[in-house]
């Protein structure tokens, strides 16, 4: 199985183009609150921690809950569906997961996403959510990973980014914590197979049309992913007193080189945006 796949013919992405739903949604497009994604054969949109519509073989798809529907997990929807009701539901129901690292990372869209309006050619963009890599072809012990931020920095390098809320187990450890220890590891694995670089850059010319405006292409890939620390409740003292293996990353974030054999850490507890566009400046 290749380690990514994104393949939708060039007449289905000028067709969503012109669907009815996509003019309803392109003023959120236009402003980075929704996020237009390639799949295998499919085109997705996010905003807010929410699919909101899926297009495939020229018809679009929505979760049947946005729909009003019960049921069928998804629901095809016809071509002068309402788009309002379906956003609308689908931001009540997202809005009590406030602490989910998928509705975190759906915060980060305007300020980033490569099909805003306010995007231009060689600024650090973010392309891609909730990245999976398939089971490794040629190492069958690499295991299938989603990586949940892909971003097309100003150098056209590719930057995985892997996403954790405090609270969250993997990062919380006196001495060694999972996401450094199995997890980062893996997702280094994954990135450097063959193939990832094509797909992502397809992904990039399937965002291009849509938009119609060249957003640009990648020639290489970032050899590390970074773990971005967020709080998205905005706790008081987040850290744990026993956290100690979270306390002594964060302290040492901004001295982190990529030659470090330890996990890289973005501290965007306080302010994500200016802790990514950091950590680009400082490490690229």
């Amino acid at each position: 199985m290749p380690a990514l796949q994104r393949e939708f013919a060039d007449d289905q992405i000028a067709w969503v183009a012109q669907h009815p739903l996509f003019q309803a949604m392109k003023d959120g497009i236009d402003a980075g609150e929704i996020l237009p994604c390639l799949r295998k054969g499919e085109l997705h949109f996010y905003e807010r921690g929410a699919r909101l519509l899926s297009f495939s073989k020229m018809k679009a798809y929505t979760h049947a809950l946005y729909a009003g529907k019960k049921g069928d997990r998804y629901v095809a929807l016809p071509d002068k569906a309402n788009f309002e009701p379906i956003r609308d539901t689908a931001r009540k129901h997202r809005d009590t997961k406030l602490d989910s690292e998928l509705a975190a990372v759906h915060k980060l869209f305007p300020a980033f996403a490569a099909t805003r309006v306010a995007h231009r050619l060689g600024e650090l963009a973010l392309i891609d959510v909730e990245i999976r890599f398939g089971k490794g072809e040629k190492d069958p012990t690499l295991l299938a990973s989603m990586i949940d931020l892909a971003f097309l920095l100003p150098n056209r390098q590719l930057l995985f980014v892997e996403v954790k809320c405090i609270g969250n187990p993997s990062i919380s450890s006196k001495t060694t914590a999972k996401v450094e220890t199995t997890q980062v590891p893996r997702y280094e694995k994954h990135i450097k197979r063959d193939g990832v670089l094509k797909a992502i850059n397809r992904s990039l010319s399937a965002q291009s049309m849509l938009v119609a405006r060249d957003i640009g292409q990648a020639n290489a890939i970032f050899p590390k992913v970074p773990v971005l620390i967020l709080n998205p409740t905005d706790r008081q003292n987040p850290v744990s007193a026993n956290n100690l293996w979270l306390k002594r990353r964060l302290a040492d974030a901004s001295s982190w080189a990529p030659t470090s054999t330890d996990a890289c850490i973005i501290d965007g507890m306080s302010d994500p945006i200016n802790a990514i566009t950091e950590f680009v400046q400082n490490c690229t």
